[in-house]
């Protein structure tokens, strides 16, 4: 039997087409054999699988920069606690325009 059989069987009993993992790209055919040999993982296709996994995971829990950034602001509001003396911008503006 050869592998094309085998592969159309496995495809067939899982429900999805399996094909082969071509990377045309140099760079990442060599980070892919890195990964795969630093994790020892099974084949270059596991080793892409899981990177892109782990990279997937890390993009659905970052916390985007502006709730991050609010976060901090109420962080730093809530150590001052409220403004004892509000600033009446009027007030500035008339005594800095009086001739």
């Amino acid at each position: 039997m050869d592998i094309l059989m085998i592969q159309e069987r496995i495809s067939n009993v899982r429900g999805f087409e399996m094909g082969q993992l071509y990377i045309k790209d140099e760079a990442v055919y060599e980070l892919a054999v890195a990964v795969m040999k630093a994790t020892n993982a099974k084949s270059k296709t596991d080793a892409v699988r899981h990177a892109l996994q782990d990279a997937l995971k890390r993009a659905q829990e970052t916390v985007p920069l502006r709730e991050r950034v609010r976060e901090l602001q109420d962080a730093v509001a809530a150590q001052r606690g409220p403004n004892p003396r509000p600033i009446d911008l009027k007030k500035i503006s008339d005594e800095l325009w009086e001739d």
